[in-house]
């Protein structure tokens, strides 16, 4: 049974109540004018349109709420990048991947997460038309557009709104939209050139931006470059995260740091019985290789395992934020034709270089034995067992100082073309037509060890198999000693390769849209009319490196895929004055797919009402629908590996107790509660599998639902307060089924009971799917029989989400003849509730209260700023509500960070700045419980520290 959209709880009854009866008190005590850079918004000769409709407006504020940055704050607020400035916004809460997660599969893009939805859930347009996607999948699995290579130098603004706009831009609009405006117009020939730093280290940074324009008569031109360098900032420049001996549990005394296991040989079963798992290499053995990783590694101890040679610093060799490389142009051109036509292009064209480094590079032997992989026997070590050698497992870390380069680079192109034409049309219409071509191409390179040469290159040549426990080993003749010498990077550069693929993606549409400001009179006033035509095509494509798709490179695998779709839209909205004081706003679009899923066609609608009892209170309130066509690589990704950890709930509950026959006695083991291993099988249940995911052609559109009320009053014409609810509904969103679902239907078929005592036919539709979807070892192997060879994953339309909560903004400036002059603004969020449903008839989760989702629950902008004669000076403050702590069991990590910037206008052409971002400094926020690295929540923080820099501008004319 669906839910109702609104649900009165008492944290929303008690603010809707007071929005109300303020709203109230202010329509019928106060009377004031607009604030005065409205009222220029609002004149005959700048009307404006703004995002979430295609009809101009005379009023800055309308039905839906849209937050506009300026240019001009942007660089007031201490941002650097379009990104930046967007993911402060006080509506932006939901974790992401960024540059902190090293090796991800968009290492290179920007996304954000608007009220938590997922990256893909708003629509990001520039000039109010869509971009080419990303061309690999964000996470390996859907798309999203990155937002990290539009220049700031282009920017005159950025337009958010918060709520479902699908009846005015059809997919993907279900959290909102961001729509990037570039400049238009501008007089004369500005450069900028910035120079940065951190306080901490890494991460310098220059920046060059050239932007003119030129008009005559007929013509009109804008341009612009820029030139964007940044280094990056290494884990090992932050001393906080630079090592293990940064983990809480070390520092808090919980537990005793030890060593990561960077050279090791390990006998799984102890076959020399001298109580260690691991083959001591010795304290000279060690000493030799003290050299490497920094000068850190020391002869380590794993209590309960042996020693081996390790390093407590290696995890500080990976990059936390990229090395970039950028050149962006920009051309915008328009002709008039004649008093009611025109003709326009537009052109952006980026060419970005990323690097970034995961870290030390590792080996270990990649084929199968009698226990899962990574082990052999090896004939030249002791033979106590009488098996033909000693059951081992090799591991290396190559350190850094043994590579010739290990950066992952990222090469990308950009180029987004819209030419069209627009102008007064018959019967009093005006007209645009356009032509949008957007392409994004993509090169990832990497260093990855060859898997088989390795192999050869420790082991030597395999010298056959043997039978022990009941499983084949394969049988090697190998060198201990060969695993402790270090290599040079010749011998690293003929074990390894370059994992190259390629990508790219393209979006192309034809739009015609016909606007009527006056298409008939009404006794309150003149209705507005527009129409709008869309047809569309996108597509893309992966092209993976071969050895990546056939497992030649040791430990990584991939996901490729490709496909097309075409889309064709009809849309109309109806502006309509009902009073003098009531204004209603209709929207309605059909959208046509024409690809291989079950989406034929959507049908979405918009209503607003705007309701102005007095000049200075604008009430007002929306309601729509939206949906979300599949994502291109949740319909079309081809099958593609992973690697995971799971726990085998069906053997669990059926083994209770199981037994393995060692050489050296039994060993009897509970298979899902025995807090035991043997490095690689685990004795707990939870075991490592290589599994598959692929796309599927039968999924459907995701449905939403959005509705919005509040208002915008002006006190006075320096002073105004805006507050809205929001509510945001999604059914039928698309996710991939998650392994530990398909693991415990599975252990309800073969068993035929749940764990609550119903009986589960295992010939039912359900139970035959999630068999076929999970392949197990055939093999006698004692410890490995029945084990999952892998599991097959992929997405479905299941999933339930709902949020709602208060956005605040209040704005205040005061002019003052002999201090300057003021400005004041705070923004708010709060999430009122936040509820998620995974499949149909599970449990409603509580996502606002629950320990394992990191969103934020409030946050604060603040921003003040002054200007005296020719200084202006600005503070930002940023606020993030608490997130739940690692251990799940408080909250914790409220931070606060500010950005200052200092401007002086040295002479007419001439203005100096200097910016500081986290003015104070301020480290993630520490989590006393977070014991995994780097030791904090990087969806929500990162590590990047203060950063300064330096600007200067110079105007060469007006």
């Amino acid at each position: 049974m669906k839910k109702k959209l609104f649900k009165i709880k008492p944290l929303s009854y008690a603010l809707k109540s007071a929005l109300y009866a303020a709203a109230g008190m202010m329509a019928f005590n106060v009377a004031s004018i607009q604030a005065a850079e409205e009222d220029e918004a609002a004149s005959d000769d700048n009307k404006i349109i703004v995002t979430g409709s295609r009809l101009s407006r005379t009023d800055v504020e309308g039905a839906a709420p849209v937050h506009i940055i300026t240019a001009e704050e942007i660089e007031a607020n201490g941002f650097t990048t379009a990104f930046e400035a967007l993911k402060a916004l006080t509506q932006v809460n939901g974790s992401n991947q960024g540059a902190q997660d090293g090796g991800t599969f968009t290492q290179g893009a920007d996304s954000l997460n608007l009220r938590s939805f997922g990256a893909g859930r708003t629509l990001t347009l520039v000039n109010g038309r869509r971009m080419a996607d990303y061309p690999l999948p964000f996470n390996g699995q859907s798309n999203i557009v990155n937002v990290a290579n539009i220049p700031s130098v282009m920017i005159e603004r950025i337009e958010v709104l918060s709520s479902g706009a699908s009846a005015i831009y059809g997919s993907d609009a279900i959290a909102g939209v961001f729509n990037i405006i570039l400049k238009d117009e501008v007089d004369g020939l500005h450069a900028t050139a910035r120079f940065g730093d951190t306080s901490d280290g890494g991460g310098e940074s220059y920046r060059f931006q050239l932007v003119g324009g030129h008009q005559t008569d007929k013509l009109n031109m804008v341009y612009g470059l820029e030139l964007f360098n940044r280094e990056p900032i290494m884990a090992s420049d932050r001393d906080y995260m630079d090592s293990i001996l940064d983990n809480p549990d070390v520092i808090n005394g919980i537990s005793t740091p030890v060593n990561s296991r960077s050279f090791l040989v390990l006998d799984p079963f102890d076959i020399d019985g001298d109580g260690s798992r691991y083959i001591d290499p010795g304290q000279a053995t060690c000493d030799t290789l003290s050299h490497l990783a920094n000068g850190t590694i020391e002869y380590s101890t794993r209590p309960g395992a042996g020693n081996f040679c390790g390093t407590a610093y290696d995890i500080g060799f990976s990059s936390i934020r990229n090395a970039k490389d950028n050149v962006t142009g920009y051309l915008n051109l328009s002709y008039e034709l004649n008093s009611s036509h025109e003709l326009f292009a537009t052109m952006v064209v980026t060419d970005s270089r990323t690097e970034f480094n995961t870290g030390t590079t590792y080996w270990a032997y990649s084929g199968e034995s009698g226990i899962g992989d990574n082990y052999f026997l090896n004939s030249a070590s002791p033979d106590l067992a009488g098996i033909g050698g000693r059951p081992e497992y090799w591991q290396r870390l190559i350190t850094p100082e043994e590579t010739s380069n290990n950066d992952n680079r990222f090469s990308e192109t950009a180029i987004d073309i819209t030419i069209g034409a627009n102008g007064e049309f018959f019967g009093g219409f005006d007209y645009e037509a356009s032509l949008s071509i957007s392409q994004y191409d993509l090169t990832r390179k990497r260093r990855l060890i060859d898997a088989a040469t390795a192999d050869a290159f420790f082991l030597g040549a395999q010298q056959g198999t043997a039978n022990f426990g009941q499983g084949t080993w394969n049988v090697f003749n190998a060198d201990i000693s060969r695993l402790y010498q270090p290599l040079t990077t010749a011998e690293y550069d003929s074990i390894t390769g370059i994992d190259k693929t390629t990508a790219d993606s393209k979006n192309v549409s034809t739009t015609l849209v016909l606007t009527n400001e006056d298409i008939f009179e009404m006794p309150a006033g003149s209705a507005g009319l527009a129409l709008v035509v869309e047809a569309a095509t996108q597509e893309y494509e992966i092209n993976l490196d071969p050895k990546l798709i056939n497992g030649e490179w040791f430990g990584f695998t991939g996901t490729g895929g490709g496909g097309e779709r075409d889309r064709y839209a009809l849309g109309a909205e109806f502006k309509v004055p009902l009073t003098e004081d009531l204004q209603a706003t209709f929207a309605a679009r059909w959208d046509k797919y024409d690809d291989e899923t079950n989406v034929d066609d959507a049908t979405t609608f918009n209503i607003g009402l705007e309701y102005r009892p007095i000049e200075s209170l604008l009430i007002r309130g929306s309601y729509s629908t939206s949906f979300r066509a599949p994502d291109m690589h949740y319909v079309y990704a081809a099958p593609s590996g992973y690697f995971a950890n799971v726990t085998d709930q069906y053997l669990c509950r059926r083994d209770q107790l199981a037994e393995i026959t060692l050489p050296n006695g039994n060993l009897d083991y509970n298979l899902c509660t025995l807090n035991a291993s043997v490095d690689g099988v685990g004795l707990d249940g939870t075991y490592n599998i290589e599994g598959a995911r692929q796309g599927s052609t039968f999924l459907e559109e995701e449905e939403g639902e959005s509705a919005t009320i509040g208002f915008v009053f002006d006190f006075t014409d320096d002073m105004s307060l805006t507050v809205d609810y929001y509510q945001i509904k999604l059914e039928n969103a698309v996710r991939d089924r998650s392994r530990a679902s398909l693991l415990e239907v599975e252990a309800d078929c073969r068993l035929g009971v749940t764990t609550g005592g119903n009986s589960v036919d295992i010939n039912s539709a359900e139970c035959q799917n999630v068999l076929s979807l999970i392949t197990r070892n055939t093999a006698n192997g004692t410890i490995t029989q029945e084990f999952i060879d892998s599991i097959v994953t992929g997405p479905i339309n299941a999933a339930l989400r709902e949020t709602s909560g208060f956005d605040v903004a209040y704005n205040y400036r005061l002019v003052t003849d002999s201090i300057g002059d003021f400005a004041f603004r705070v923004n708010y969020n709060i999430t009122d509730s936040d509820e998620d449903q995974q499949f149909a008839g599970d449990e409603v989760r509580d996502r606002r209260h629950h320990k394992q989702f990191f969103d934020f629950r409030s946050q604060v902008n603040v921003s003040a700023n002054w200007k005296i004669d020719d200084w202006s000076t600005t503070l930002f403050a940023h606020y993030t509500g608490s997130v739940p702590n690692w251990a799940e069991t408080d909250r914790c990590c409220e931070v606060t960070t500010y950005n200052l910037s200092v401007a002086y206008q040295a002479t007419d052409d001439l203005k100096v700045g200097l910016f500081v971002k986290n003015l104070l400094d301020e480290n993630p926020q520490q989590d006393s419980t977070f014991n995994t690295y780097p030791y904090y929540q990087t969806g929500q923080y990162d590590g990047y520290g203060r950063e300064y820099s330096l600007q200067f501008d110079y105007a060469f004319g007006e």
